[in-house]
């Protein structure tokens, strides 16, 4: 993952938010690329995602 930290949205206002480029897979040790399998669902990966983020946010005032 690539990620950026913003903390102003598109008018300048108070927003903080990440811009991320992810894989929608993983690599093995032998760098093959594992797509992820289309019936796995993304939702739990985005909820913990979401509360670690907000954490780190409340965590830094």
């Amino acid at each position: 993952m690539i990620g950026g930290i913003r903390t102003h949205g598109q008018l300048g206002e108070w927003h903080p938010h990440l811009h991320c480029l992810t894989t929608y897979g993983a690599l093995t040790s032998d760098r093959s690329f594992i797509p992820l399998p289309e019936e796995v669902s993304t939702e739990p990966f985005l909820k913990i995602w979401e509360k670690k983020l907000f954490n780190l946010l409340l965590g830094e005032g």
